[in-house]
């Protein structure tokens, strides 16, 4: 009977890690809309995984993803700027990911921390807000217009189930039927 229990015990907790391991948030697809004050607006969606942004040490460009923003002027920023990705209050995006000389850009600075949570965030103006262009040398960027207004927001994001759950509670209901019947 020990044995029994021993057992399940044991497999009870890697059922449990795994569970835990598996709660991890999936990314959160944000929504931007801009104002500058050149007239040009922008509107878009791009993807940031908050929780991955933690694990990899404030790595922002592995958490940005699906980057598909579109100015009224015709830009299309679909990458992170290579150079300096942004993180949980910064968005810099690129048209390029080669971080060449000439190469578009898009920069949004938010009043708000970006969370696995999601939520709705202001763009901070005038701030470090803009549409610009990279300088030769890439030292320096050449701000074209600056934002005005503009929002940040997404869903509230679903409480993840893990994965697992179902398969602990049946080991503990296994687990409970073994003991009863010693």
């Amino acid at each position: 009977m020990i044995n029994h229990i021993r057992t399940g015990v044991i497999l009870g907790a890697a059922v449990l890690v795994t569970a835990i391991g598996s709660a991890l948030a999936a990314p959160i697809t944000y929504t931007i809309s801009a104002q500058f004050d050149s007239g040009i607006t922008a509107f878009g969606t791009y993807d940031f995984d908050a929780d991955l942004f933690d694990i990899l040490l404030r790595n922002g460009d592995e958490a940005f993803s699906n980057v598909n923003v579109t100015t009224s002027n015709g830009l299309v920023f679909n990458t992170v700027n290579p150079s300096s990705a942004g993180n949980e209050t910064f968005i810099f995006f690129a048209q390029s990911s080669t971080a060449a000389d000439g190469d578009r850009l898009f920069a949004a600075d938010l009043d708000g921390v970006m969370t696995s949570a999601g939520g709705t965030f202001s763009i901070v103006a005038p701030g470090y807000s803009f549409l610009g262009t990279r300088a030769p040398s890439l030292t320096n960027v050449f701000r074209d217009s600056n934002i005005v207004s503009g929002i940040v927001s997404s869903d509230p994001a679903a409480v993840p189930i893990p994965a697992a759950a179902p398969l602990f509670v049946g080991g503990l209901l296994v687990l409970m039927r073994r003991c009863l019947k010693f």
